[in-house]
């Protein structure tokens, strides 16, 4: 391929042994981006919409890949100089329905891509299947775009797949008939919810919906699940009087950088720095206004273990409440932690100023750890479920019962949770 089959192409580019980097000039660079640019034409025909639904997600019809490594050489057999053929209706069902190879081949194909291009590929063969007519044809070089979005696509929909399937096992269980309501009102959602829509305004972040599948089915939670439903939680105190004047709920962040403010105490002035008012601000208010701190900790960067835990703190009574459904008792670097923050507004009596060591404030004045109700998870992802629930049961007992642990009331858990999450994002 030549310069003059790309217009407005300076000549001595193609074809003749150029290196692709970061350093070739932008027409050359803006060139390639065009050759493997998906139209819009063909993602609104090959890809779904932002706005179909969960389920229809779930549903939409993506080729599948091939489960083996390809064994050709990339550059020989997947590009050739030939030009691509024109797209039709016969084309685009080819490229519907024909296996794309299998992940690392795709993303090695994309890695390449851009210096094939520049030693003369016009277009794309489906060389890991066997050849025909239908897999020798000569594709666009935006096909290696096209299987790429695919795999992103999939990653998504294959976990709705799964928890399309979770929800209908539920809604056609005849042990709870509470279950097959809640199971009934989650699909209505996932009927509903645009997939890559980002989440309004409200909850903790602006993740697509799509990031909620954790909730349904045996899946762990991450950060932003659990920030989600702290946010909930918040709003909901907010709205009682009492309870806002009593609670603070705050996000995983707080525990994790009281942490990391802990572990560098001798390097950092916590009374004058400023990009830790915040962090003064609220303890001062928790003080003040004899308030608890409500909050829910991953214990990875405590204890190496990927596990939610639910945490109380009660400044006016220098007592941290702590829960773990694996029945473990709080690590002794967060209680230290927590007595080192408080000592740094006077909650300790005997540590008048910053210029206390740490070994006198920790020795003297631990903390006073009480227990907080929690559930004991009977398997390895109900954790985040659990420390919620325990929250929620602490602040409000009659409302909130505590979650005996056990399957089927997790479940049940999961779904009210997914429920009340979408119908937060609905209106």
């Amino acid at each position: 391929m030549s310069s003059a089959q790309n217009p407005g192409l300076p000549d001595g580019w193609i074809s003749q042994g150029e290196k692709w980097t970061t350093n070739l000039p932008s027409l050359v660079k803006k060139t390639a981006q065009n050759e493997f640019k998906l139209p819009a034409s063909i993602h609104n025909a090959l890809l779904p919409s932002p706005n179909i639904s969960l389920k229809a997600l779930a549903e939409f019809t993506l080729p599948a890949t091939v489960e083996k490594p390809t064994m050709r050489k990339y550059m020989e057999h997947f590009f050739t100089t030939d030009p691509s053929t024109p797209i039709t209706p016969a084309v685009l069902m080819r490229m519907q329905h024909l296996p794309m190879p299998e992940r690392s081949t795709i993303r090695e194909l994309v890695e390449v891509g851009r210096q094939a291009w520049l030693n003369g590929a016009s277009s794309v063969r489906y060389a890991h299947l066997s050849e025909d007519s239908k897999t020798t044809t000569n594709f666009p070089l935006w096909t290696i775009t096209f299987w790429n979005r695919v795999l992103d696509t999939k990653e998504v929909s294959s976990k709705w797949v799964k928890c399309v399937d979770w929800v209908m096992v539920q809604l056609h269980q005849k042990k709870s008939e509470e279950r097959q309501l809640l199971a009934e009102q989650a699909m209505i959602y996932i009927s509903v919810l645009p997939w890559a829509v980002k989440k309004p305004r409200g909850l903790s972040d602006d993740e697509p919906i799509h990031t909620l599948w954790r909730y349904l089915g045996p899946n762990w939670l991450s950060g932003s699940s659990q920030n989600n439903l702290l946010e909930l939680l918040r709003h909901r105190l907010a709205g009682q009087s009492d309870m806002g004047k009593t609670y603070r709920v705050e996000g995983t962040h707080i525990t994790e950088k009281l942490l990391e403010v802990y572990r560098n105490w001798d390097t950092i002035q916590y009374s004058k720095n400023q990009s830790l008012g915040w962090l003064r601000t609220l303890a001062n208010d928790l003080i003040e206004n004899q308030a608890t701190l409500i909050t829910v900790q991953n214990l990875t960067n405590v204890t190496g273990s990927p596990h939610w835990v639910p945490l109380a703190l009660a400044a006016d009574e220098y007592t941290l409440l702590f829960g773990d459904s694996l029945g473990d008792e709080l690590p002794e670097e967060l209680r230290r932690a927590y007595t080192w923050w408080m000592g740094q507004h006077d909650v300790i009596k005997s540590a008048k100023s910053e210029n206390h060591t740490l070994t006198t404030i920790e020795t003297d004045n631990l903390i006073t750890v009480n227990p907080l109700p929690i559930a004991s998870q009977v398997d390895g992802h109900a954790c985040g479920i659990l420390a919620n629930n325990a929250l929620h049961h602490l602040i409000e007992p009659h409302r909130s019962a505590l979650n005996s642990g056990s399957t089927g009331d997790v479940i049940k858990e999961r779904l009210q949770l997914f429920n009340l999450l979408s119908l937060n994002i609905i209106r």
